[in-house]
């Protein structure tokens, strides 16, 4: 479930993210294991923070860092300390956010996770570059071996994606290498990179940050289509924070958000639905049980349940009998 969730949220499918990393919080507790909770938790968390509800994100986190705290390490703790780190900024602190960011970038570095260090790598530099605009970009700060410079965070992302070779990893050092230099075209040649990966929110930010840079040498008209194509993501995925974020940087550069993106779906009824939720309601209404509906949708029945009880909070349903007698309505 965790693994599940974590590949439908690079994909942009944050729906059946949240989905999976719900149930592998309710297995896990069903089942009296730890293991899963700080990767599931931590997985919500982000999907909540990108969507600016940060209350909601901060549960999240204390509940998967007080799983740390009592059963000890485990899948999820750079997503974790990922996750309070833009927590922390989200909140005004972003020295406070650098700080932690740097000290889990130094962690994992030390234990050779270079996924991580891959993972990280863009929101570290753009810390990097945003708290710190007085320093050298070519260099640490001399005796500071606690934060490290600008140049060393794309080099390192650099070796690392030429020993990887994965589309995602060339993306993240493309994007790394623009923002250091503010070079639109490495940016959206990141943007390009994350499409065939596919990571659907580093692509919306590389496009943002593309937009950027275009902007700042005086691009306006491309610098507005970028903007265009990554509000255009941040709409698809809910992620309204980061539209927010952006809107607000582009408009002080004199670039409008122009035609309005795509609605986003609403928090209740049937056009709430997801995909999948729509795929679980008919199943479940033609009177499938739960095991049924996993096997005929190629997902487990926890993740059946996760989805059942999310269309039963949506539609303000308690029954099966209530959902057949809505589906039939509608069909009629």
């Amino acid at each position: 479930h965790y693994v599940a969730a974590t590949l439908h949220y690079y994909a942009g499918r944050w729906e059946d993210a949240a989905a999976e990393a719900e149930t592998t919080v309710t297995v896990a507790g069903e089942i009296d294991t730890r293991t899963g909770v700080i990767g599931g938790a931590a997985l919500l968390a982000h999907i909540a923070l990108h969507r600016g509800a940060l209350a909601e994100a901060d549960r999240h986190l204390t509940l998967a860092r007080r799983t740390l705290h009592e059963a000890g390490p485990q899948w999820g703790v750079d997503w974790l300390q990922w996750g309070e780190a833009l927590l922390a900024e989200a909140r005004g602190r972003p020295a406070d956010a650098l700080a932690r960011l740097a000290r889990t970038w130094r962690q994992h570095a030390d234990l050779g996770l270079n996924h991580t260090l891959l993972r990280i790598g863009p929101d570290l530099l753009r810390l990097l570059l945003a708290t710190e605009p007085a320093a050298p970009a070519d260099r640490a700060t001399p005796g500071d071996t606690a934060v490290p410079g600008p140049v060393d965070v794309v080099a390192t992302v650099r070796e690392l994606a030429e020993r990887a070779g994965t589309a995602s990893a060339r993306a993240t050092a493309l994007r790394c290498r623009g923002l250091l230099a503010g070079d639109a075209e490495l940016l959206l040649a990141a943007a390009d990179e994350y499409a065939a990966a596919p990571r659907a929110l580093p692509r919306a930010l590389a496009l943002a940050e593309a937009a950027a840079a275009l902007a700042g040498h005086g691009r306006a008209e491309e610098s507005a289509a970028s903007y265009a194509s990554a509000l255009a993501g941040f709409d698809a995925l809910g992620a309204t924070r980061d539209a927010a974020r952006v809107t607000a940087a582009l408009r002080s550069a004199g670039i409008r958000r122009g035609v309005r993106g795509a609605r986003r779906r609403p928090a209740s009824g049937w056009a709430s639905l997801t995909a999948t939720e729509l795929q679980v309601a008919g199943l479940a209404a033609e009177g499938l049980t739960n095991p049924q509906i996993a096997r005929r949708l190629y997902i487990s029945r926890y993740t059946v349940e996760t989805h059942l009880k999310h269309v039963f909070a949506k539609l303000s349903l308690t029954s099966r009998v209530q959902l057949a007698a809505e589906v039939a309505r509608r069909a009629g």
